[in-house]
C-alpha cells in the first residue's frame, strides 16, 4: 500500500476558488464546476506530480492511469494504493485517490480508480467524485513488456458526479493516449476529456474543455532521466 500526503500543484486553482467562495458565497453556483476545476486532469502519483506534465512520456507506474494510460503496458506487477491530501491542514479542501492497476496480459493492461475532491466551507459543502476505468494495449509488442521498443495506445473512461448546495450533476468523459519507447527515448501523448458530457439537475448541459499533454523523455542512464 502506497500512501502519500502532498499538495498537488494542479489544484492551486481550486484553492483560489475556495478562498473566493468565502468572500463571495452568493456567486458560487456559477463558479465551482467540474468543467472549470481541472479535477478530471489531476495526477495521482507523487512522482508524476514532481515531474509535472512531462511524466506523460515516462508513465511507468500507477500514475500512468491518469496522465497516460497507454503507459500501463510497462507495468510488471499489480499495484494497489491510495493518496490523501488535506490542504493547509484545515479540513477545508481535501483530495483522495484510490487505485488498482494490473500489468499487461494477452487482453492488455488496465485498472480502476476513484478520486474524490471535497470542500467543507460551512454551511456550504461541495463534492466531486470521479470513477475511472483505464485500459492499455500494445500496438507493437516486445518479447518483454519492459524491453524496448514499445508502442501502445490507451484510454480512460470516466464517470463524474458533483454535489453542491445549488444542484447536482453527473456525466462522463474519455481520454485517448499514445506511448512509444525506444532504447533511450520515449514519447507520450494524452488527449484528456476528448469526449465529455455533464448534465445538471437544473437541465443545464455542458462539456469539459479538452486538454492535451505531450511529452518526451531521454534516459542517459538507469538513474538519470531528462523529460
Amino acid at each position: 500500500m502506497r500512501t502519500t500526503k502532498i499538495i498537488p500543484f494542479s489544484i492551486i486553482f481550486l484553492l483560489f476558488a475556495a478562498g473566493w467562495l468565502i468572500v463571495n458565497p452568493g456567486r458560487a453556483a456559477d463558479y465551482l464546476h467540474v468543467t472549470e476545476s481541472g479535477f478530471t486532469t489531476l495526477s495521482a502519483s507523487t512522482r508524476a506530480m514532481g515531474m509535472g506534465g512531462s511524466f506523460v512520456a515516462v508513465a511507468d507506474d500507477y500514475g500512468a492511469s491518469t496522465l497516460n494510460p497507454a503507459g500501463l503496458v510497462q507495468l510488471t506487477q499489480k499495484e494497489v494504493g491510495a493518496m490523501y491530501s488535506d490542504l493547509y491542514g484545515l479540513g477545508l479542501l481535501a483530495y483522495n485517490f484510490l487505485f488498482w492497476v494490473v500489468p499487461p496480459t494477452i487482453m492488455g493492461a488496465g485498472g480502476i480508480s476513484w478520486a474524490h475532491l471535497s470542500s467543507n466551507l460551512e454551511p456550504e459543502r461541495w463534492d466531486y467524485d470521479m470513477f475511472s476505468y483505464s485500459y492499455a494495449r500494445f500496438i507493437s509488442r516486445p518479447k518483454s513488456s519492459s524491453d524496448p521498443p514499445i508502442s501502445s495506445w490507451g484510454l480512460n473512461l470516466k464517470y463524474l458526479k458533483q454535489t453542491s448546495p445549488w444542484g447536482r450533476s453527473s456525466g462522463y468523459s474519455m481520454d485517448l493516449a499514445y506511448f512509444m519507447r525506444r532504447e533511450k527515448a520515449s514519447l507520450g501523448i494524452n488527449v484528456q476529456d476528448l469526449i465529455s458530457v455533464n448534465q445538471w439537475s437544473t437541465e443545464r448541459r455542458e462539456s469539459i474543455p479538452m486538454n492535451v499533454k505531450i511529452g518526451t523523455a531521454y534516459r542517459f542512464s538507469p538513474r538519470l532521466l531528462a523529460a
